[in-house]
């Protein structure tokens, strides 16, 4: 697996995980296995709901986000976006899976946004192994 970190010039920060998952899924299935990470990853505290990742799935939203355009939720909002500017996206090319969190920029900063990236990389990280084993 491969994760690169990118801070922008405007502030907003790219990260992209990759890794070979030996098989090929569609970019639904893989954001499908994402959101399910990210409730196994807290063990069910945080989950996927209504659009927005949410405590209990049910408030307060974390970060919101548009409808699915293709492979890919545009941000528009939550607690932790400082505006609404970004994406996050799934893909395959291959036998590769990619997420990609595109020009997000974030609200907290400092040590919470180290705790931030962190949990990111984590979920990133278990949810390129769920898809490795979804195609074994």
């Amino acid at each position: 697996m491969n994760t690169v970190t990118t801070r922008n010039d405007d502030g907003t920060f790219d990260v992209v995980q990759r890794a070979c998952i030996g098989g090929e899924l569609s970019g639904a299935e893989l954001q499908r296995l994402y959101w399910c990470e990210v409730r196994s990853t807290t063990f069910g505290l945080v989950r996927f709901s209504r659009g927005a990742i949410r405590l209990f799935g049910i408030w307060p939203s974390l970060i919101v986000f548009g409808p699915t355009q293709g492979d890919r939720r545009e941000i528009t909002g939550g607690l932790f976006a400082r505006h609404p500017y970004g994406a996050i996206a799934w893909s395959a090319q291959g036998e590769e899976a990619i997420v990609s969190l595109e020009e997000f920029a974030p609200r907290l900063r400092g040590w919470f946004f180290r705790a931030e990236r962190w949990f990111h990389d984590l979920v990133g990280r278990r949810f390129l192994q769920r898809a490795a084993r979804t195609c074994a």
